[in-house]
């Protein structure tokens, strides 16, 4: 027996070339920016799942350069229609938890735009 999450996600399907997915319940899929922290001290993980679309990354780029975050490492992966990124970012700006959500809060704009 599936879950209820598991039988949603099995019955989204795609609708239009730069749409999010819809699924059976008629909802698109949510973008989704966090900021937590990495494994080690002063590393911090920003996810980001959302449609994809031409210009993306570099408008997480920008975002992230903003704030002068420095990138460590990252992770880009697009699935179907739909970008799963990590990246591993350091700065001074993370450390203070407001900065840290206007950051997230610019990234949500950006990916949404």
């Amino acid at each position: 027996e599936q879950s209820q999450l598991e039988t949603l996600q099995l019955n989204c399907e795609f609708r239009g070339e730069r749409s999010f997915p819809k699924c059976s319940d008629g909802e698109p899929e949510q973008e989704f920016v966090e900021v937590a922290p990495g494994r080690r001290p002063g590393h911090w993980l920003v996810s980001v799942s959302c449609a994809d679309r031409p210009g993306l990354l570099s408008s997480i780029a920008r975002g992230l350069l903003q704030h002068g975050l420095n990138l460590v490492d990252a992770r880009v992966t697009t699935l179907g229609l739909r970008a799963e990124d990590t990246f591993v970012v350091n700065g001074p700006e993370l450390e203070e938890p407001a900065k840290r959500e206007a950051i997230a809060a610019q990234l949500r704009e950006a990916v949404a735009a």
